[in-house]
């Protein structure tokens, strides 16, 4: 018999983390997120989406141990700018055992339903940076750590449990190739010599952080038409910044200026970081921060995280600034291949920048979405 229990005390919240933990102990793929940050997610207080967000968490146990757990989103924000009446899955993680999912799902249900909400949505999470999708091709591929892995299995119970597909990403693996690094400069070249726009790089974050609030300020706005996306709260994007920017490699920060100096276009890029996270497994401190200062700069694959220009400029070349100069950053560190962060399929303006590269579609995620009955 599976017992369902809210996660509602920090033993709970740990436990709700660790058994992601137990579950993919020793799969070469996986790459684990920060615990840290996960735990946070459960807190209220250190969680800023809780302003408009209404949550659950649920732990699974059978004969006393923990086979699965789900955490449940009601985005207010998102469901008045989609106009949905949807309750959002996210961390759905379980043993092959469908007794155990299907309970998990019942659970969400009840609760989406005690809100008025009439359909399930997921894997998705609170914002556009939390983590999107269920992997459904590329399972012998590496994972990073801006992407969740998840085993097989997973697909075949969410076809059971009545889930539909609702949207797919899919992500590349890029080779860096002088023809690619060549044709983009000159394209960049021209672009540059025949507009008011200028290229801004840098050799110290500290340096870039004047610049860091416009730069989301583009990604809010180039961003918003995009499956699932709400806006950023002013907290969100200063904790956006404080999370994502401590490691980040300042090579790898490339951004777009007008006349005035206003942020217009941005690429952010950062070394591989799933070596380091396997070897710290999950925990920054009080050894693990090390593994990834080294990491910064020593690099062999490059994660492009996040890029983005506002929709007026869009199609005129800006892009091509931006990666032509991660690129040559990326020769400077003797990078041999980048992976793009997951792109929506039916997003042709982004998937079209890799025309110019010797690319690989390696994998393929999903966000399924079922009725509540």
């Amino acid at each position: 018999m599976i017992e369902i229990r809210q996660a509602t005390t920090a033993k709970d919240r740990r436990n709700f983390v660790n058994f992601f933990f137990d579950l993919y102990k020793g799969n070469k793929y996986w790459a684990p997120p920060f615990r840290d940050n996960e735990r946070n997610l459960m807190i209220e207080e250190k969680n800023y989406a809780s302003e408009y967000c209404d949550t659950a968490w649920f732990l699974a146990y059978k004969d006393n141990k923990i086979v699965g757990r789900v955490g449940a989103i009601v985005n207010n924000r998102a469901n008045d700018v989609w106009n949905n009446k949807v309750v959002r899955i996210t961390r759905f993680d379980f043993i092959d055992d469908k007794e155990v999912s299907k309970a998990l799902i019942n659970a969400v249900t009840e609760f989406g339903k005690s809100l008025g909400m009439t359909e399930i949505q997921g894997p998705i999470g609170f914002t556009d940076l939390d983590y999107e999708g269920m992997l459904i091709e590329g399972f012998e591929e590496q994972s990073t750590l801006v992407t969740l892995y998840n085993y097989e299995y997973y697909v075949d119970h969410m076809d059971s449990l009545g889930f539909k597909k609702d949207a797919d990403w899919v992500e590349y693996q890029v080779k860096v190739t002088e023809k690619a690094t060549s044709l983009l400069s000159r394209i960049s070249e021209i672009v540059l010599k025949r507009s008011e726009y200028k290229l801004l790089e840098f050799t110290k974050i500290n340096d870039a952080k004047k610049h860091l609030d416009g730069m989301f300020d583009v990604w809010t706005d180039a961003y918003k038409e995009l499956y699932g996306t709400t806006p950023l709260s002013q907290k969100q994007i200063d904790q956006a910044i404080k999370e994502n920017i401590t490691f980040a490699n300042p090579h790898f920060l490339k951004l777009i200026a007008d006349k005035n100096d206003k942020i217009v276009g941005f690429g952010l890029c950062f070394p591989s970081f799933t070596k380091a996270a396997r070897i710290a497994n999950g925990n920054l401190l009080p050894f693990g921060i090390f593994h990834f200062l080294r990491a910064r700069n020593k690099i062999e694959v490059l994660d492009l995280y996040l890029v983005g220009v506002i929709p007026e400029l869009q199609g005129l070349g800006l892009n091509a600034i931006i990666m032509d100069a991660v690129m040559k950053s990326g020769k400077k560190f003797d990078i041999k291949f980048a992976e793009t962060n997951p792109e929506l399929e039916t997003n042709t303006k982004v998937r079209s920048q890799w025309k110019y590269f010797e690319k690989r579609q390696h994998r393929r995620r999903r966000c399924y979405i079922r009725s509540i009955d």
